[in-house]
């Protein structure tokens, strides 16, 4: 018998087929197995053989129709599933899209209304204002004199300095027990109310007038003042002027001499009371400061004259030999000399007056010279002064001079404007010559006038300077005049121009 093996949709194939076999013949054609079997069946029953092939083949085609709708039928399915899916998810997001777009349509026509309502509110308020304002105005008309036109006040708006600050009593008690506790505290003085703060500042004569000037008046109690110069042009001078300045306004007065050079004599004839004037010779640069402070601290003293800063030894430096050096010693005691005593001049109202030397700038930088002492007293003095005798300041014969003629420029001024200055007579053996100052500020002033050689002042109408100073001597109570109307004149402080390289001055010295 033949062999037979399975291929795809249940048909048998001939895996050797023989013509000698009919069944065998149509299982190689493909035709399943169940018409292979008939055939032969119907071949050993003889069984036309047209019928049979025909029942096979049916049986056939019914088998392949029912596999073929079995395997299509899930497919469909699930490509219909899907298309209804995707379908559904487009119409959501349409309708999502347009009910979004509604929302933000409605919000917008929202917003424009307010808005709209806003300014229309606000264009009635404007109005209303301005219909009050044009009512006020009309109101405070003036009411209409004969032949003249109506007056219309303009209101002004009131600001901050028209209107008086006020303070409740609760403040003004707190405030009160406030100063109390401080000063109490820290010492009378610490806190001051600004409205009971005295603003002008009492000031002294320099014995010049012109220099008092400058000064704005002239020199402040209660404040460091520093004057420095060369040899020989009249920081002592003007030290002891300044003492007898004071003491005319009833002040004591001390006298630091560290260059152990006063000419006693010579001060009394510039003016200065030996009852109201004490002296003191201190050893070394720490006994010349502790003194000082504790004069100011004393509160008996209206002046304390140092003279000078740059004969201030240090202890150490006078413990050593003269091979060793010292750098710095000096700068360093003033440094904290000064931080000490400002703060108590400003208490005891007692101004400090240091005279200072120059040396010469070997740095090769800056002016050719410098202050003795470190830089501390330039910050802390609140007036600077700097003197010299122009190359022309001789008063007299070359043979027989009677004096010099100085010039004091206001280098810093913490009470005026500074960077001025003033010229002055000293007459050896006499001091400053008074009138000869109250003569220069007053034609600087305009006060007196003059042309050519010839000086006036109302009647008096004399020729000469000597003449017209002499008149001054005569007349006091002219010199006081003159003294008064120039201390009223602000032209008589002459601005200084950067003059220095002609009089071979520094107009800002820097310390050592």
């Amino acid at each position: 018998m033949a062999l037979l093996s399975p291929c795809d949709g249940g048909r048998l194939a001939l895996s050797r087929p023989t013509a000698f076999s009919p069944g065998l013949r149509v299982a190689a054609q493909g035709y399943p197995l169940e018409a292979a079997s008939a055939w032969t069946s119907a071949s050993e029953t003889s069984v036309p053989r047209l019928l049979l092939a025909a029942t096979a083949a049916a049986a056939c085609s019914s088998l392949r129709t029912r596999n073929t709708a079995r395997n299509s039928t899930p497919k469909k399915k699930k490509v219909v599933e899907a298309e209804e899916e995707k379908k559904v998810v487009e119409e959501k997001k349409v309708v999502e899209a347009e009910e979004e777009k509604k929302v933000v349509e409605e919000k917008k026509v929202v917003e424009a209304e307010e808005e709209k309502k806003v300014v229309k509110e606000k264009k009635v308020v404007e109005a209303e204002e301005e219909k009050k304002v044009v009512e006020a105005a009309v109101t405070v008309e003036d009411p209409p004199a004969a032949k003249e036109p109506k007056k219309v006040v303009k209101l002004k708006k009131a600001t901050k300095a028209d209107a008086e600050p006020v303070e409740s009593d609760d403040t003004a008690a707190k405030l009160k027990k406030l100063q109390s506790e401080i000063n109490k505290k820290y010492g009378e003085g610490t806190m001051v109310s600004m409205d009971t703060l005295k603003m002008d500042v009492d000031t002294f004569s320099t014995g010049a007038l012109t220099v008092d000037l400058a000064l704005g008046g002239g020199l402040p109690f209660g404040r460091v003042v520093e004057i420095y110069g060369p040899e020989q042009s009249g920081k002592t001078t003007m030290a002891l002027s300044c003492i007898a300045g004071v003491q005319k306004k009833g002040g004591r007065c001390a006298f630091i001499d560290t260059e152990c050079a006063l000419d006693l004599d010579y001060a009394v004839k510039l003016g200065v009371n030996k009852k109201l004037w004490d002296l003191f010779n201190p050893g070394s640069a720490e006994n010349a400061t502790d003194l000082a402070i504790k004069l100011v601290e004393s509160g008996l003293y209206k002046i304390v004259v140092i003279d000078s800063v740059a004969a201030l030894t240090p202890q150490e430096e006078l413990d050593k030999d003269m091979g060793q050096f010292t750098i710095g010693l000096l700068a360093r005691i003033m440094s904290k000399f000064c931080r000490k005593i400002t703060d108590l001049c400003r208490k005891h109202d007692t101004t400090l007056f240091l005279t200072n030397q120059l040396r010469a700038n070997i740095g090769g930088y800056g002016p050719t010279e410098m202050t003795c002492g470190g830089n501390a007293v330039k910050y802390y003095a609140s007036v600077r002064l700097e003197i010299r005798a122009p190359k022309s300041g001789i008063l007299g014969d070359a043979a027989a001079p009677y004096g010099i003629r100085s010039k004091v420029k206001v280098t810093k001024n913490k009470l005026a404007a500074p960077h001025r200055s003033g010229e002055f007579d000293i007459i050896f053996g006499e001091g400053i010559s008074w009138e000869s100052s109250v003569l220069e500020a007053s034609v600087n002033c305009g006060i007196v006038n003059k042309g050519g050689a010839w000086l006036q002042y109302k009647e008096h109408k004399v020729q000469g300077q000597e003449k017209f100073k002499e008149l001054l001597r005569k007349t006091p109570a002219m010199t006081k005049e003159l003294t008064k109307l120039c201390l009223g004149k602000k032209e008589a402080m002459e601005t200084v121009e950067d003059d220095g390289a002609a009089d071979g001055e520094t107009h800002d010295p820097d310390d050592a």
